[in-house]
């Protein structure tokens, strides 16, 4: 952060007005980008969907190669479900994904004062502004909050537009990540991999009876059911996973960085509690190793996850992942 031409002229750091005459709302948020950047020595800054999936919006990464329609890649710095409602700087020092040492995050509200979005900044490096011990300073506090509040005024006038995208990535229904964000989460996945041959794990899950739980007691029934089977799945999951509705009643979850242990520790665990709530499903899991790539572990899951409908009953918790 460049602290030190601030301490010598004793000028206050630069504020975006929400009320100044940008051409569109991204040249808005450009613009309150580059301002957090210098106040904060930040790198990478975006917004994140509030509710649901961390879908990235809008997002100014020169470091990352983050894009928009991206999930969130640091949740082992913040885990974004968490913490929607929240007034305080989440911040987080200890090394994370793609080597992201340093994260930020704020909820932006509506005018009803409830969580719309999430301001998220990240640094690869450790920055003066937000040291490992202690508080920020008072200013940097009140300076950031100034800025959630003027993105969600901008968020406001591009409403329809950044709640349109969010909902491209999410299932209408259960709130996860819907198949088109899973395709773009196994294509990023995967890219890391290539580059850090980190452990990744798919599990899959189908959920049994729907079609006949539709049929005697109505698809209100159903959708009910499948919404116990996706918060069962967020609250057994870990918080470094992503949990996916890809179809009518079939689940995904990307555990990365999962062994295999952990992972059939992960398995084991959901279709307990799925059994324990009264959701009958079947679970299969896969680890993304030797030449196969995350689409083929994918398949591969699924393909377990069929052989577990198949011997339902006789207990698949001492059988190794596929």
């Amino acid at each position: 952060m460049p602290r030190s031409s601030r301490e010598k002229t004793g000028t206050a750091p630069p504020v975006v007005d929400a009320g100044r005459p940008y051409p569109d709302v991204d040249s808005a948020l450009g613009a309150t980008f580059g301002v957090l950047r210098e106040l904060t020595g930040l790198t990478s800054w975006c917004i994140v969907a509030g509710r649901g999936m961390p879908a990235v919006l809008y997002v100014d990464d020169p470091v990352f190669g983050l894009s928009a329609g991206d999930v969130w890649p640091w949740p082992a710095l913040v885990d974004l479900r968490t913490i929607a409602d929240t007034e305080r700087v989440v911040r987080h020092a200890a090394e994370g994904a793609d080597g992201a040492a340093v994260a930020v995050v704020l909820a932006v509200r509506d005018g009803e004062g409830a969580p719309c979005a999430l301001l998220c900044g990240a640094s690869a490096r450790p920055v003066p502004a937000l040291p490992r011990d202690g508080a920020p300073a008072p200013d940097l506090m009140r300076f950031l909050g100034h800025h959630a509040r003027v993105i969600a005024s901008l968020l406001e006038i591009e409403g329809r537009a950044a709640r349109a995208e969010a909902d491209a990535l999410l299932d209408p229904l259960t709130r996860l990540a819907n198949l088109r964000a899973w395709r773009r989460l196994l294509e990023r996945e995967e890219a890391r991999c290539r580059k850090s041959d980190h452990p990744v794990g798919v599990l899959v899950v189908d959920i049994d009876g729907l079609t006949a739980v539709n049929r005697t007691d109505g698809h209100a029934a159903g959708d009910d059911l499948l919404v116990r089977a996706a918060t069962v799945l967020l609250r057994s999951s870990r918080g470094t996973d992503v949990v996916a509705r890809l179809s009518g009643d079939r689940f995904a979850i990307l555990a990365s960085g999962a062994t295999e242990g952990q992972l059939s520790a992960l398995g084991t665990r959901l279709r307990l509690r799925l059994a324990g709530t009264r959701v009958p499903a079947s679970v299969g899991w896969a680890s993304r190793r030797g030449h196969r790539d995350l689409e083929e572990t994918w398949a591969a899951a699924d393909r377990d996850m069929l052989r577990s409908k198949q011997s339902l009953g006789r207990g698949r918790a001492a059988r190794p992942p596929a």
